[in-house]
């Protein structure tokens, strides 16, 4: 009997080390890890196309305070815009990647740096969560992006009185 617990033992360990990763390859990880510092490097050189490649064509981007973006050419053209702006430096750091399959998602924290305007410098940090789908042709490529901001959300302004002008 003892041989039978220790062998179940041992077993439960096994997949539990597994659990998670869905009998995921070391070159599907590899690959599925390489998409966060690809996108760092896109972004650093603010090149919206090599961010937009990282992207499938029905790819969802859900940023704060706007509307999502469906596709990788809209998703194009809103890198395009957001890296122009104020955005000097883009920090992810990855935490928890999961896959099973042909899915897997990683979770992280950001961090962007800015230039304002008035030429100041600002910062924002925040939290992430991708998720991502093996292709027909084996690579990897974000399905859906989404971010939100740590800073808390900005107080409402007070409503106008009725029949004031602005």
């Amino acid at each position: 009997m003892r041989p039978t617990i220790l062998m179940a033992a041992a077993l439960g360990a096994a997949l539990a080390a597994c659990a998670g990763q869905g009998g995921a390859s070391d070159a599907d990880l590899a690959m599925a890890r390489s998409l966060t510092p690809a996108f760092m490097k896109a972004a650093e050189t603010k090149d919206a196309d090599a961010v937009a490649a990282l992207y499938s064509e029905d790819a969802m981007v859900m940023p704060p305070g706007s509307p999502a973006v469906q596709g990788r050419a809209a998703i194009q053209a809103f890198w395009r815009k957001t890296l122009l702006s104020a955005i000097r430096k883009v920090t992810l750091l990855p935490g928890d990647l999961r896959m099973a399959d042909d899915i897997a998602f990683e979770v992280g924290t950001y961090r962007l740096d800015l230039t304002l305007p008035d030429g100041s410098a600002a910062s924002d940090s925040g939290k992430y969560i991708t998720l991502m789908r093996r292709q027909p042709d084996g690579s990897w490529k974000m399905t859906h992006d989404m971010w939100s901001s740590d800073a808390p959300a900005p107080a409402p302004r007070p409503a106008q009185a009725a029949g004031s002008r602005p």
